[in-house]
């Protein structure tokens, strides 16, 4: 079964004894616990590849909604294309002078608010001149996407449903009672991490 927000809300308030504090916010407390526990580099994260288009005249391209951390890259044309991750000091470098690089791009990832809503891309150089479909594949880790409604799910296998209760709890009582570093210690240090 799903494990939901109004599920997680519920513990926050049984770990507690009671309502939560008008200073706090159960929803809130629960996201903080979801990005603590994506914060670990586990198995699940892990999304399957997705296919990137470069546009353009476009110097970036957009990442998943979901994106947290880059795992694997590779361009559609591994023979004579090529992509490398460099630093923003570099990529302005490279940006600023006149030579122009064909079929090899660099790279550097950025993250930025839209809207209010965090989200990442690649930054690259050239500037491609044309639209390129597929033209570059990537996996990555998943970042927590926040929970909003009763009705949203914990992005979580059956199998870390338990974990993240734990980490739920631990936020919880941190807030309110204090030590949320040794809370949070003892729960990775368990055999439930």
């Amino acid at each position: 079964m799903a494990l939901l927000l109004s599920t997680l809300n519920n513990h926050v308030q049984h770990a507690l004894g009671g309502s939560v504090s008008s200073l706090l916010d159960a929803t809130q407390i629960v996201n903080e616990a979801g990005r603590y526990m994506y914060s670990h580099p586990w198995k699940f994260r892990e999304r399957p590849s997705e296919t990137l288009d470069f546009v353009a005249d476009a110097s970036y391209v957009d990442l998943p909604v979901d994106f947290g951390e880059l795992i694997a890259y590779s361009t559609s044309d591994g023979l004579n294309r090529g992509l490398a991750f460099t630093t923003f000091q570099d990529l302005l470098l490279k940006r600023s002078q006149e030579i122009r690089a064909t079929g090899y791009y660099y790279a550097a990832i950025s993250y930025h608010v839209v809207g209010g809503t965090p989200t990442s891309r690649i930054d690259i150089w050239p500037t491609p001149t044309s639209n390129e479909d597929g033209a570059l594949t990537i996996f990555y880790r998943a970042k927590w996407v926040d929970l909003s409604a009763d009705a949203d799910t914990a992005h979580v296998p059956p199998y870390a449903e338990s974990l993240l209760i734990q980490y739920v709890r631990a936020f919880a009582q941190g807030y309110e009672e204090e030590g949320m570093e040794q809370r949070l210690a003892a729960i990775d240090s368990s055999s439930m991490a």
